[in-house]
C-alpha cells in the first residue's frame, strides 16, 4: 500500500506545476513586465525537480538498492529509447493516445 503513495505524490504535484504554468502563459501574455514571470518559471521548475527527486528517493528506498538498480536499468533499456515527448500549445489537444508534456 505504501508505494501507492510514492505513485501518487509525482503526478499530483505535476497537476499543479501545469496549471500554475498555464496561468503564468497567459500572464506573460497579458504583461510588459516580463522578468517576475520569468523568475516565476523558474521556481516552477525548480519544483517540478525537486518532486521528482523525492519520488525517485521514496521509490529508491521502498525498493531497496538491488531492485531499483534492476528497475533503472531496465526503464533506460527499454523505455526511454522509445520514449517521445511531445508538447502541445494549452489551446491544442495532445496528439491521440499521448500526453502532451
Amino acid at each position: 500500500m505504501g508505494n501507492h503513495r510514492v505513485a501518487g505524490a509525482a503526478p499530483r504535484a505535476g497537476n499543479a506545476n501545469q496549471q500554475a504554468t498555464a496561468r503564468l502563459r497567459q500572464d506573460l501574455k497579458q504583461s510588459a513586465d516580463h522578468a517576475p514571470i520569468q523568475a516565476q518559471f523558474v521556481q516552477l521548475r525548480r519544483e517540478s525537480d525537486a518532486a521528482v527527486a523525492a519520488s525517485v528517493g521514496q521509490l529508491r528506498a521502498s525498493l531497496g538498492a538491488k531492485r531499483f538498480a534492476w528497475l533503472d536499468q531496465v526503464v533506460r533499456m527499454h523505455v526511454a529509447p522509445n520514449l517521445k515527448i511531445y508538447s502541445a500549445q494549452p489551446s491544442q489537444p495532445a496528439p491521440m493516445g499521448r500526453r502532451a508534456q
